[in-house]
């Protein structure tokens, strides 16, 4: 797990840290966090050819925030 993206201003300038997640109930939690995020349908967005940025559109509600305060 790490804190960068692979941007030069983050590579080039400031230490960066990754670290392996070794213990299995703290992998799962953060698996399940991340997974909160990319079902996301409140705040969720995609970014389409043309730049554009519209939120998704679903017919179910997911919201991250929200999932995450009561799912772990």
């Amino acid at each position: 797990m790490g804190s960068a993206d692979w941007m030069t201003r983050n590579l080039d300038h400031r230490i960066e840290v990754i670290t392996p997640i070794l213990d299995k109930d703290v992998y799962s939690r953060i698996r399940k966090m991340i997974q909160f995020q990319l079902d996301d349908t409140i705040k969720a967005r995609i970014i389409d050819q043309d730049q554009k940025n519209n939120y998704v559109t679903s017919s179910t509600n997911h919201r991250a925030q929200l999932e995450t305060i009561s799912g772990i």
